[in-house]
């Protein structure tokens, strides 16, 4: 209990990130405070999954995270998204994942697995999709139908 009224303190007073995680890890020992990170990286892209869907897309671009573990995060939370009146925006966002080095300027989405990351995303979302009854969703998707011909021209389709 005590850390974790530490851990409260430590986040309310401590904007820097990285400050942040070495005062976690400090607080609770680092195994703790790297599921602590996963976590709290997963609440961070739940909350914007609601927003992705509402935004239009000059927009979204701003609202995927800019690290591995959110975005691993923010395809969970498009996969838990995923229904009849949120397919189209949740196979929109996911197909957009491939293309954040062409829309955004932090170096870091120039050197992040994005093209398997997005592979493992639909192939996670269509089992999600069928299991749901929504196959005509990704067959009506021009996202999913543009992604699936830049797979095939690849070879990998």
């Amino acid at each position: 209990m005590i850390a974790a009224l530490g851990i409260s303190a430590i986040l309310r007073a401590v904007p820097d990130g990285l400050v942040r995680r070495v005062l976690v890890a400090g607080t609770v020992g680092e195994a703790v405070a790297a599921e602590f990170a996963l976590v709290a990286a997963d609440i961070a892209a739940s909350v914007q999954v609601a927003e992705m869907l509402a935004a239009p897309e000059r927009v979204r671009w701003a609202l995927y995270p800019s690290t591995l573990h959110g975005l691993h995060a923010l395809i969970y939370g498009l996969i838990a998204a995923l229904d009849a009146t949120t397919a189209p925006r949740v196979i929109d966002s996911l197909a957009g994942l491939r293309h954040l080095a062409a829309h955004r300027d932090e170096p870091v989405f120039r050197s992040l697995p994005l093209a398997e990351l997005t592979t493992y995303g639909f192939e996670t979302l269509i089992r999600r999709g069928l299991d749901l009854g929504l196959a005509d969703a990704f067959l009506d998707s021009p996202a999913y139908a543009a992604y699936a011909e830049e797979r095939a021209a690849l070879g990998l389709g």
